[in-house]
C-alpha cells in the first residue's frame, strides 16, 4: 500500500477501502463515501507509468487539480502536467524541483516513484480518473447545497457539473453526424488548396513509386522493408531531402548514425565528394568548391530537415519529442531510421518484460497513435525476416517483414523493395 508523504499527513478517518489520510493543511468536511484517496493515487500513478508516452496529456484532459481531495495530489497533478507541457522529463527529481520552484513544500522523492510502481498500467488511467472526477463533482454539488444558495442557483450549478462530468466521459474525438457532413467541405478545401499549388508536396520522388502509392495523407504510417544492404537508410535520407525541397518540415530520427556521419553522407550525396575524401584532410580546391556550392543549394530549400539522434530511445520517448517539434511547426513528416532499434520503455518493461515481439508491436501502435492524433505523416523502415530473405522478390509478402504479422497489420502502407 502506498504511504502518504509524512509531512503532509493528518489523522482523519479513511474511507474504508485502504485510502490514506488527507494532508494536514486540509480539513475533512465530506462523508468518507465521497473520498477515494486510493483512486487518486492510482490515477496519478497511471499517468506516471505513461510519462514517456502520453499519460500526462491524458491526465490533463481528464482531471483538473481541484478534482483531487488531497492537496498534495493537486500539487503533484500540476507538476506532472507542467513538466509535460514544457517538454521536460517527468522524474521524482524534476517533480520535486518544480514544486520547490512554485514555493510548494518538498515531496519525499520516493512518493511519486511509489505511485508509479503500484499503478498497474497507464491503460487504466481513464478508469481511475473517472472515479476521481465523479467524486469531485459530487463533493462540489454537496458543498453548493450547503452554502445557502437558492434553489435556482443550485439547479444551475448542478447542470454545469453534470456537463463537466459528461464531457469527461465523452471522447474528445466524437463528432455528430451533422458535424461530419459539415467537415466534408473543410476536407475538400484542404485538398483543393494542396492541388492548387501543383503536384502534392507529399508525393514520392520516384515516378514508379507515385504510380503505386498515393501521396502521404495526414496520419498515415508507411513501413519500407528490404533485405540487409539494400540501402534503407539511403532511401530514407533521399526522401527527407526531397520533401524538404518541396517546402516541408521533416524530422529525421536516427538511432545508429551520429550527427557527423549524417552530415558527411548528406554532403556526399549533394556535392559528389566521397565521404573518404571529406575525411582525408587533403581535399582539393575543386572538392571544396563543390561542397560550398552544395551547402548553398541545400540552404536555399523551401523546407528543412531537423535531425535528432536517438540511440537508446524508446518509441514513447521518440513520439513525445516529436510532439514538441510538431507543435512548433517543425514536423510535417517524421522519418524513423529505423524502427526495430527502439529500446523498451519502463512502461513496456513493466507490461511485456523481455518479450520482443509484443513490445515491437506496441512500438508500432504507439507511433501510429502519435501519427493519427497529430495528423503527422510517418515513414520508417525495417528488415526482412529469415523467410523474406530466402524468398524471391516477386513472392514477398508483408508477413515477410521482421517481427509479427501484428506489426505490419497496424501500418497503412507496407512497401518492399530490392536492390536493382
Amino acid at each position: 500500500m502506498i504511504s502518504p508523504p509524512p509531512e503532509l499527513s493528518s489523522t482523519i478517518t479513511t474511507n474504508g477501502n485502504g485510502s490514506k489520510p488527507a494532508p494536514k493543511t486540509q480539513t475533512t468536511t465530506h462523508a468518507p463515501s465521497l473520498i477515494d484517496i486510493r483512486a487518486e493515487q492510482l490515477a496519478l500513478g497511471s499517468a506516471l507509468c505513461g510519462a514517456e508516452h502520453d499519460g500526462p496529456r491524458r491526465l490533463a484532459q481528464l482531471l483538473r487539480p481541484e478534482d483531487y481531495y488531497r492537496l498534495d495530489h493537486q500539487h503533484l497533478h500540476k507538476a506532472i502536467t507542467a513538466l509535460y507541457t514544457a517538454g521536460e522529463p517527468i522524474l521524482p527529481y524534476t517533480i520535486n524541483r518544480w514544486l520547490s520552484s512554485q514555493k510548494i513544500a518538498d515531496f519525499p522523492l520516493g512518493y511519486a516513484l511509489q505511485l508509479e510502481i503500484e499503478a498497474p498500467s497507464d491503460l487504466y488511467l481513464s478508469h481511475f480518473a473517472g472515479i476521481v472526477k465523479e467524486l469531485a463533482v459530487e463533493r462540489r454539488i454537496r458543498a453548493k447545497m450547503a452554502s445557502g444558495a437558492t434553489v435556482d442557483e443550485i439547479s444551475a450549478y448542478i447542470e454545469t457539473q453534470k456537463a463537466e462530468l459528461y464531457a469527461h466521459r465523452a471522447s474528445p474525438n466524437f463528432r455528430t453526424w451533422q458535424q461530419a457532413v459539415k467537415d466534408t467541405w473543410t476536407t475538400l478545401e484542404y485538398y483543393d488548396k494542396l492541388a492548387a499549388g501543383g503536384p502534392s508536396p507529399y508525393r514520392w520522388p520516384w515516378v514508379s513509386w507515385n504510380q503505386s502509392i498515393d501521396p502521404l495523407d495526414p496520419g498515415v504510417l508507411v513501413l519500407l522493408a528490404g533485405a540487409t544492404g539494400v540501402g534503407k537508410t539511403i532511401y530514407l535520407e533521399c526522401l527527407a531531402d526531397f520533401w524538404a525541397q518541396q517546402g516541408l518540415q521533416v524530422l529525421f530520427a536516427h538511432f545508429e548514425l551520429g550527427p557527423k556521419v549524417m552530415d558527411l553522407r548528406r554532403t556526399a550525396r549533394h556535392s559528389g565528394v566521397s565521404v573518404a575524401s571529406q575525411k582525408s584532410g587533403r581535399r582539393s580546391d575543386a572538392e571544396n568548391a563543390a561542397i560550398m556550392e552544395a551547402c548553398n543549394r541545400i540552404s536555399s530549400w523551401a523546407g528543412d530537415i531537423h535531425y535528432t539522434h536517438t540511440p537508446g530511445w524508446s518509441a514513447d520517448q521518440l513520439c513525445r519529442e516529436a510532439e514538441v517539434y510538431a507543435h512548433n511547426g517543425q514536423c510535417d513528416i517524421l522519418i524513423i531510421d529505423y524502427l526495430s532499434k527502439c529500446s523498451p520503455s519502463s512502461r513496456q518493461m513493466k507490461t511485456y518484460g523481455v518479450e520482443n515481439t509484443p513490445r515491437q508491436t506496441d512500438d508500432i501502435e504507439t507511433i501510429k497513435n502519435f501519427a493519427e492524433r497529430l495528423q503527422v505523416r510517418v515513414v520508417t523502415a525495417d528488415q526482412l525476416n529469415k523467410d523474406g530473405r530466402e524468398t524471391s522478390f516477386d513472392k514477398l509478402r508483408s508477413e515477410d517483414v521482421e517481427g509479427s504479422g501484428q506489426k505490419t497489420a497496424r501500418v497503412n502502407v507496407v512497401a518492399v523493395w530490392e536492390e536493382m
